[in-house]
């Protein structure tokens, strides 16, 4: 998801589990979980300071994804 110039994307990966990853830095949220928060500010150029946070629920069959911005 591109924000202000920069790249903001979540992985999910059996291998790695779940991470934020803003303009190549990786943020981990730790254990595997159900539902799982795992937050990451924006550390150069436009935008620095503001928190990215994403939000994940995991299910059987779906899984969802939300990602916010809360600006400084």
């Amino acid at each position: 998801m591109p924000y202000g110039g920069h790249i903001i994307r979540f992985e999910n990966s059996v291998v790695f589990g779940e991470r934020l990853v803003i303009d190549g830095e990786r943020f981990t949220g730790g254990a595997l979980g159900y539902r799982k928060v795992i937050e990451g500010a924006i550390r150069r150029g436009s935008h620095t300071g503001e928190r990215v946070r994403a939000e994940s629920v995991a299910g059987v069959v779906r899984f969802r994804c939300k990602l916010t911005v809360e600006r400084s």
